[in-house]
This record gives structure tokens, C-alpha cells and sequence, in this order.
């Protein structure tokens, strides 16, 4: 919502992926008042496979309507979630986690460490999450139980398999998405 100053940025990083399967860009726009609908649509005139879905009108409830959009148009395998403020650093990032989840058919997402930049000092950095707050230390996989303890994955870090290609079951909570929490 309201991302003009950062969606384009957003949209580069996707567009610089470099994967050996075909990019499927859905993005959600819940009725941003800048023009955040502006650059989205001008990116999807140029590039096939952005998907872009406008809603009408902001979802002040809190209920998770834009996750529930965007979940809902998703039919692929893997699903990997990136705020319109994030982007991806790394050009093999979606292709380094589809290989790594296909290898590891026991593990339901995998993540990365990102580093955070803040907007008021762009030199002014950090690595999230820092290996203190990893349950057990620094290691290849990690639990729900884990999880349990705090949530040390960024939403831009994460990549799901993605179980529901044939639409969301009636249980679907999209408020239990991590978010920025």
C-alpha cells in the first residue's frame, strides 16, 4: 500500500532473477492512493509474466484480504512473498531456494538471512536475523518448534512449497503470514 517510491525497485529485482523456470510476478495493490498503481501497471504493460491485481479499496481490518488475493492466484509449486518496500539483492536467490526445496523434499519453506537497510540512512545497515536470536545457533534446518520461540524469518527471505494450486482450503488464516513481525 502506497509504495510508489519503492515498487519499482521491487519489480527490478524479480525482473533480475535468474531461474531456469518460468516467473510467474503476481502482484496485490490494495487501492494505494500515490502511484503505486501507476508503476505496476506500466511494468505489467512491458513484462508478460506480472500478473497485477487491483483492489478496489484498502482492507483496514487487518484481516489479511491482499495476502488472501494474492495467495488465491497462486498455482505454482513455489510461492516466495516480497513486499512492495523489499527487494532481492541476490539475481540466483529464487533459483538457489526452488533448488535447495527440491533436494530437500522433508522441508515445508526455507529462508536466508537479509540485511536490513534503514530509509532515514541508507549506509546504516544490519543482518536479520542476528545468530543470537536462532534457536540452537546457526544451522541448516530448523522447526515449527523453533519458531515457537520467535520469528526469525523475513518475509523476503522466505520461499514456501506451495500446497494449495487448486485454491485455498477454508482454513486458510492469511493474518497468520509473519508480516514484518
Amino acid at each position: 500500500y502506497n509504495h510508489e517510491r519503492y515498487i519499482g525497485e521491487c519489480i527490478e529485482s524479480v525482473m533480475a532473477q535468474q531461474v531456469d523456470f518460468p516467473l510467474q510476478h503476481i502482484i496485490v495493490d490494495d487501492a494505494s492512493t500515490d502511484g503505486t498503481r501507476d508503476v505496476i501497471a506500466a511494468y505489467a504493460q512491458k513484462c508478460p509474466h506480472i500478473r497485477p491485481v487491483f483492489l478496489k479499496e484498502k482492507d483496514w481490518t487487518g484481516k489479511g484480504a491482499n495476502i488472501r488475493t494474492l495467495f488465491s492466484r497462486c498455482r505454482a509449486q513455489y510461492a516466495a512473498p516480497c513486499d512492495g518496500d523489499d527487494y532481492f539483492t541476490d539475481p540466483r536467490k529464487l533459483q538457489t531456494q526452488v533448488d535447495y526445496l527440491d533436494a530437500n523434499p522433508d522441508c515445508a519453506l526455507c529462508f536466508h538471512p537479509v540485511d536490513v537497510v534503514y530509509e532515514d540512512d541508507p549506509t546504516r545497515t544490519r543482518r536479520y536475523p542476528p545468530p543470537e536470536v536462532l534457536p540452537g545457533g546457526l544451522r541448516e534446518k530448523y522447526t515449527l518448534k523453533d519458531l515457537f520461540h520467535c520469528n526469525f524469518m523475513q518475509t523476503n527471505s522466505v520461499m514456501y512449497r506451495w500446497r494449495f494450486r487448486e485454491g485455498l482450503p477454508a482454513w486458510f488464516d492469511p493474518t497468520l503470514m509473519p508480516g514484518d513481525w
